[in-house]
């Protein structure tokens, strides 16, 4: 469409969605140390997010072990989130929602033993990448998602730190589920979720990319 890209190349650069990896850190929490285990979910629940999705896997959770519990970290949607729980069966009894500050979620997800998230696969979020990601995986938790959003299903299968879907069925969930709490159990996942997200969402290393972007169009230096 544009003669003047014909026949070249243009410099692209691609910067993930980043993480302050200094707030969001493994810290060992209750969901870790033998207290049953805690699923957890951060952030928002409407617009592009599948919540009535999530709760469904909480249900098949909550029925598959006694003694675990779901965790969420929200803000302002915790009437919506008790009703799409309760909507699916889940035990409220069972279920923690509460809203805390950025500074403080980190410490939050260091209670749980895993995290939960479905994006809309829509045509804008293929180039898009979830931030609740990169803050689980630098927490050292494994990640239950769905494929179709950015790079989430590749960066899952090549650095073994997820669980990707693609549909949602009942099989494909219960069977999804419980390849996450097997991942969960095995040793170094948390170092492994770690370094995945060093590798890929480290703040650090975006403000470096932006610079050199910025640095390269003001004719500082050549791509």
């Amino acid at each position: 469409q544009f003669d003047y890209l014909r026949g070249r190349v243009p410099p692209v650069s691609v910067i993930p969605t980043c993480t302050n990896l200094d707030l969001f850190r493994p810290v060992p929490g209750p969901g870790a140390s033998g207290a049953g285990f805690t699923l957890g979910y951060i952030g928002s629940v409407g617009s592009w997010y599948m919540f009535e999705e999530v709760a469904r896997v909480v249900r098949m959770l909550f029925d598959a072990q006694p003694d675990a519990r779901f965790k969420v970290i929200n803000k302002g949607g915790h009437d919506a989130i008790r009703q799409a729980l309760s909507q699916a069966g889940v035990d409220l009894s069972r279920v923690d929602i509460k809203a805390v500050s950025y500074d403080q979620v980190g410490v939050e997800v260091g209670a749980m033993d895993a995290g939960i998230f479905f994006i809309k696969p829509a045509w804008s979020k293929r180039a898009s990448c979830p931030t609740r990601m990169g803050e689980f995986l630098a927490c050292g938790k494994p990640c239950l998602a769905n494929g179709g959003v950015g790079d989430v299903e590749e960066d899952f299968v090549q650095t073994g730190t997820g669980v990707p879907i693609s549909d949602w069925s009942d099989e494909t969930l219960s069977q999804a589920l419980a390849q996450l709490l097997a991942l969960s159990r095995q040793p170094g996942m948390a170092e492994r979720c770690r370094q995945a997200a060093e590798d890929r969402f480290s703040l650090s290393g975006g403000v470096k990319a932006y610079s050199a972007i910025y640095r390269r169009l003001s004719g500082q230096e050549t791509a």
